[in-house]
């Protein structure tokens, strides 16, 4: 599931065993869903029939699976009547009036209906206009834990199975696919009939179908000795409006085809672009259904740098999430992450950009603030209730769990990840995987590095690390750890991770690498004659460093030799020691000092400073203070001959939460102000920053 840079109760008694879960039995298996739907659009409703094979492992009471807002009419266990009763959770309940279960091979026969409306999830009527006229399209939309709302099922992601599907439209006007190729079609009492081949085995939330009336626009991919059909199928589909759609797909298709060595897994690929509301694609195998304007790139919705990284975060997933599926939703970051990191790894091709250029452009590293502003879970965390796994679906999971694979690729090389990828995937291929089953993989590629005590203490622990910075004589650099400070009521708690800690100084500067292990005190590093050094060159890690302030002296007279990459981290650090209290704000003007006026790209790096200082300054009432800065900033802006943002004003809503009040931060604050008071002097023709 993409988000734009723009994403049951706890307890029922179980008759499988008698204890109490939210999750289902591992004691019954289902194989192979045969599954018949037969809308009534007139009428809104929709009529189902779903035959599942399921294998028992033991003696059992009933079979317990899912079902959601589903009017069940009848159901047949191996053909024979059965009961049914629905439970919390979403639980339904089927077994035999008055016999056991016996282990084995089994057939559940469910017959049922449900309403088709307008609505988020599940089997949905959406509307879109057509030469000014309202008209609909009928489409599914599953992911997490919707599934069960469109046939009764096994709605958990471990469950995989194959799936058969046929669907009967009511009449010639709307069209039916599906995530595989249609193999049958037929004029049946009941309406059109369309059959599908038979699919790979995928999780029930990958089951997709569509009846729409919209024409296509197709192109061909060849992969080896094949022809893979791309069809787009939007209002007016034609050339102009999805041939760069088409050639986006193309082109990740070839891209994660040969990155995993592993073909694409599916015979056709089918792509619908509808007004939908909530996330901006959903990765169906075979059938990805999209926000309106990321297909049709004359809308101008969405700029083609947009549509790029949604379509090959989509397209990511078929290899990320749908081969390889996370086994529990605890572990989203295993397609989440890895789509988010994968699609910015394509694009940064495209671009002719590093990763971390192509990440940070798209503020992948946003979730720092998202870390420090509210209360936030670990990347794996324990999920329990259908809230907590919607709830996942988060910056959290999406960038910090692709900025943790970016430290991973700088740790142990872009050959030896590559090849751990593509280990993972072979190994658990049209299976599902959990964080222990990747870290495994990357130990085995990596035996020299203690990958899992890094990637764990950034995995099942919330917040970020700080690393304090303390100097000793003859170049001697003393690191110890902290915690991100956080706002009131997201206090962090007391961490320790296992950081790869990158440094070049005046003397070196190919980045080293060394090792803070979570259970050390501090570490040193030995620099002997060392004018400066710098932690984090490339910006890859995820920890922010606090510098001594004869350090930051070093620093700002060497500012205008460092390149950009350099200097977004030094802004970045300096920036994050000023709001964790532990430098003052003229450590950061000292740097503006020493840009120079042409280095735009360098500048507006400062930007987050500003407008961090200018809201704080402006709402705890220092008027004068404030018009002084608006007025430098104003003035640089115009010098470098960049466009005003329409932040560069008065703030004049102070919304709680956004406004920092800590006692030792407003003291921060107010030496601040008298720092912009006794040194910013503004004048009508020239603004300048004394030293």
């Amino acid at each position: 599931m993409s988000k734009i840079v723009f994403l049951l109760g706890l307890v029922v008694t179980c008759s499988t065993g008698g204890y109490s879960s939210y999750r289902l039995s591992s004691e019954i298996i289902p194989n192979h869903y045969s599954i018949k739907i037969r809308p009534d659009f007139d009428n809104e409703i929709f009529f189902g029939e779903v035959r599942i094979y399921v294998r028992t492992k033991t003696d059992l009471q009933d079979i317990i699976l899912h079902s959601s807002q589903l009017n069940i009419t009848e159901v047949h266990i191996n053909e024979i009547k059965a009961i049914f009763s629905l439970e919390q959770d979403d639980k339904l309940s089927v077994k035999y009036e008055n016999e056991t279960l016996q282990p084995g091979e089994h057939t559940v026969h469910i017959s049922y209906s449900a309403p088709l409306i307008e609505t988020t999830y599940g089997f949905i009527k959406a509307s879109y206009e057509y030469y000014e006229e309202k008209m609909y399209l009928y489409v599914t939309e599953m992911e997490p834990t919707h599934a069960r709302k469109v046939f009764p099922c096994f709605d958990e992601p471990s469950f995989k199975a194959k799936f058969n599907i046929r669907l009967i439209s009511p009449n010639k006007t709307y069209k039916a696919i599906s995530n595989m190729p249609e193999i049958a079609t037929f004029i049946a009492s009941n309406g059109v009939v369309y059959d599908f081949a038979t699919s790979v085995k995928m999780s029930t939330y990958l089951v997709s179908f569509a009846f729409i009336e919209y024409p296509f626009y197709e192109e061909v991919i060849k992969e080896n000795d094949r022809n893979v059909p791309v069809r787009i199928y939007t209002r007016n589909a034609n050339e102009e409006n999805n041939s760069f759609a088409a050639n986006c797909t193309k082109r990740a298709i070839t891209f994660y085809s040969e990155y995993t060595n592993i073909s694409y897994p599916l015979p056709k690929l089918d792509m619908i672009e509808y007004n939908r509301t909530e996330s901006a694609a959903t990765e169906n195998w075979g059938l990805i259904t999209f926000r309106e304007g990321l297909l049709t790139t004359t809308l101008n919705v969405y700029s083609k740098s947009q549509i790029k990284l949604v379509i090959y975060h989509e397209l990511s997933h078929f290899w990320f999430g749908n081969f390889v599926t996370n086994d529990w939703w605890n572990d989203l970051w295993l397609q989440e992450g890895f789509a988010t990191y994968m699609s910015y790894k394509l694009l940064a091709q495209d671009e002719n950009q590093t990763q971390v250029e192509e990440m940070k452009s798209f503020q992948v590293d946003d979730f720092f603030e998202i870390e420090i502003n509210f209360p936030t879970a670990p990347i794996v965390s324990y999920l329990a209730s259908d809230k907590d796994i919607s709830d996942k679906f988060n910056g959290v999971i999406y960038d910090k769990g692709a900025f943790l694979l970016l430290m991973l690729e700088n740790v142990i090389g872009e050959e030896k990840f590559r090849l751990s990828i593509q280990k993972f995937l072979k190994k658990h291929a049209f299976g599902t995987a959990t964080t222990n089953n990747f870290i495994s993989v990357v130990e085995e590629m990596s035996p020299e590095v203690n990958v899992r005590s890094f990637m764990e203490s950034y995995l099942y622990q919330s917040k970020f690390p700080i690393i304090i910075v303390t100097t000793l004589e003859n170049g001697t650099y003393v690191l110890k750890q902290g915690v991100c400070k956080t706002i009131d009521s997201a206090k962090s708690k007391g961490g320790r991770w296992t950081i790869p800690v990158t440094y070049i100084t005046d003397q070196n500067t190919q980045p080293k690498l060394v090792w803070f292990d979570k259970d050390m005190n501090e570490l040193v590093i030995e620099e002997t004659g060392a004018k400066w050094i710098i932690f984090n060159p490339k910006g890859v890690g995820m920890y922010k460093t606090v510098l001594e302030k004869n350090m930051w002296e070093k620093l700002a007279a060497n500012f205008q030799e460092f390149d950009e990459a350099v200097s977004e981290t030094l802004i970045e650090d300096a920036y994050y020691s000023y709001r964790f209290n532990m430098i003052s704000c003229d450590v950061l003007f000292q740097l503006m000092q020493n840009v120079n006026i042409n280095a735009i790209g360098k500048w507006l790096l400062f930007f987050p400073f500003y407008d961090h200082l200018k809201e704080n300054l402006s709402c705890h009432q220092y008027a004068i203070e404030t018009e002084m800065l608006l007025k430098f900033m104003r003035k640089r802006f115009d010098e470098t001959h960049y466009r005003k943002n329409e932040t560069l004003n008065y703030t004049t809503n102070c919304k709680e939460g956004d406004i920092m009040k800590e006692k030792d931060y407003l003291y921060n604050l107010n030496k601040c102000a008298t720092w912009i008071r006794e040194n910013l002097q503004t004048i009508s023709t020239n603004v300048t920053v004394k030293p």
